[in-house]
């Protein structure tokens, strides 16, 4: 592993490599999360790929500017990690709001992207559901700061199930500040989460998978039986979503799995193999027949 700060203007961004060999992946994390979540996936791929993650502006230990949260400065923050690293047509997996970042990067920039892979994320615009003002009000962040540390593993504990391990703590302390009495404060901040909420219901995610042309895969998150009643809303949105997208581009593939949203918490391993095999077989494939 390989520790870099990318630098575009005044902004810093902490970024990490894995591996010297393969076709580059960039896994870029969700709203309110940190590169740390790709930490149980990183293992399964690094010995096939060279593998950057990086922390977006506003989150983990990149710089934290009050402003640069539209799309078209989270994807120029891509386009500078990716140069950095060296990675010319790089595979994008994104989750949750990172695949939103992907699939926007991948339209503004096609000839710099080999595929996109969503992990849960970029199917749909909350605008089509709801107003801003009900956007802001029910999607805000919930109010953390000043929270013990442990009180907010054990509610993502109680999410995980079984599969809890410490790795998945680590990960979600990277999440926080966290001072001397164990209470806890969000890397992102409030107002810079709702200042992406904002840049994410003016999206039209639908629209780009329309237009998209690097291969794609919509990896989406089924979930499971303990949490349905809590989470049936937003799985009937993604059906809706996914069933819209496959009639617009029937090469955007969509498949499912049992998860929780987390999917890199709760699923690494299947998780892992499918980026294998989008990687090394849809993109491989596209690859071979473009230079044949």
């Amino acid at each position: 592993m390989r520790y870099l700060t990318v630098k575009r203007g005044p902004v810093r961004l902490s970024a990490r490599t894995f591996g010297s060999r393969g076709r580059h992946l960039i896994l870029i994390h969700g709203l309110a999360s940190s590169q740390h979540m790709w930490d149980l996936v990183i293992p399964m791929l690094e010995r096939d790929f060279r593998v950057t993650t990086y922390d977006q502006r506003g989150h983990g230990e990149s710089s934290r500017p009050t402003s640069g949260y539209s799309f078209d400065e989270v994807t120029k923050d891509l386009a500078a990690v990716a140069r950095a690293v060296g990675a010319k047509r790089p595979v994008l997996v994104g989750h949750s709001y990172g695949a939103n970042v992907g699939i926007e990067h991948a339209v503004r920039r096609p000839m710099a992207v080999a595929g996109v892979m969503c992990v849960d994320g970029g199917m749909g615009s909350m605008s089509e559901i709801m107003s801003w003002k009900e956007a802001s009000k029910e999607l805000a962040p919930p109010k953390l700061i000043g929270v013990h540390v442990d009180r907010v593993l054990e509610m993502v504990r109680g999410r995980v199930g079984r599969a809890w391990t410490h790795e998945h703590e680590l990960i979600v302390r990277s999440l926080f500040f966290i001072d001397r009495k164990g209470h806890v404060r969000p890397c992102l901040a409030r107002a810079n989460h709702m200042r992406i909420l904002r840049a994410m219901y003016g999206q039209k995610p639908k629209e780009l998978l329309a237009e998209i042309a690097a291969p794609t895969l919509m990896f989406c998150a089924r979930p499971r039986r303990h949490v349905m009643d809590e989470e049936r809303d937003f799985y009937e949105m993604k059906k809706r979503s996914v069933a819209t997208v496959r009639r617009s581009n029937p090469n955007v593939k969509i498949e499912w799995v049992t998860s929780i949203h987390d999917i890199p918490l709760d699923r690494p391993r299947e998780l892992a193999t499918r980026i294998k095999r989008f990687a090394l077989g849809e993109v491989g494939t596209r690859v071979a027949l473009r230079h044949g």
